[in-house]
């Protein structure tokens, strides 16, 4: 019995990357998703490679996907407790979205509590503690602390009362996106949300034989 679970072991996990390989992009495939049964949704949104607009979206597609499935709530709160719940990323979610999860239905109000404030106590972390507990949870089963490739990633906004009422937001470009367009000249978009608010930055190099110039700009 153990040799022929062996044996079958490489073949179920051929088949669960052939299926996100085939279903990574959420927003074309959408519909066909949200007809696909429990293990297929397991194993392609347990992937770090999703084409998503953001881990907003991810949860939004749970619950509709969940409430397609199982109509009674008692069944959504169920499987979204054991099997759903830990595909989404809730650390990465925006805090607007995070307070919804605190008032959804759906969710045991228990399990919401604590997955948010999990998640902003990683919030608050500095990068370099998120990065050491990413590094850490890359090896589990359980991804939560993993970043996807998101096409808008989330702003850090941080208030101050004083001098004055303020506050200041940091936004993330990654330095090799900076390293690849100042060396080919050209532009590179990063698209991000702020107050549920979705906004461009842009930054743009002109490189001639004898000068660099960039230009940057929020959209």
């Amino acid at each position: 019995m153990i040799e022929e679970t062996h044996s079958v072991q490489p073949l179920t996990d051929a088949a669960k990357q052939d299926l996100v390989e085939r279903y990574k992009d959420v927003a074309k495939f959408y519909d066909e998703l949200l007809n696909l049964p429990l293990a297929g949704i397991e194993a392609i949104f347990s992937s770090d490679d999703l084409l998503v607009v953001s881990e907003d979206a991810v949860y939004d597609f749970m619950l509709k996907w969940a409430r397609t499935h199982f109509p009674k709530v008692e069944d959504r709160r169920e499987v979204l407790g054991t099997r759903l719940g830990r595909l989404i990323r809730f650390p990465f979610m925006t805090c607007q979205k995070l307070k919804k999860v605190l008032t959804c239905s759906d969710f045991e109000h228990d399990l919401a509590s604590r997955v948010v404030l999990e998640a902003l106590f990683f919030k608050d972390e500095a990068p370099h503690r998120q990065r050491s507990i990413a590094a850490e949870e890359s090896a589990s089963i359980n991804r939560r602390f993993v970043e996807r490739a998101y096409k808008y990633r989330p702003v850090k906004v941080v208030e101050f009362e004083h001098p004055r009422q303020h506050c200041v937001v940091f936004l993330e470009l990654k330095k090799k996106s900076v390293q690849n367009f100042t060396l080919r000249g050209g532009s590179t978009r990063k698209h991000s949300i702020l107050v549920d608010k979705g906004f461009s930055f842009r930054a743009t190099a002109t490189r001639t034989s004898w000068a660099l110039s960039i230009a940057l700009g929020c959209f």
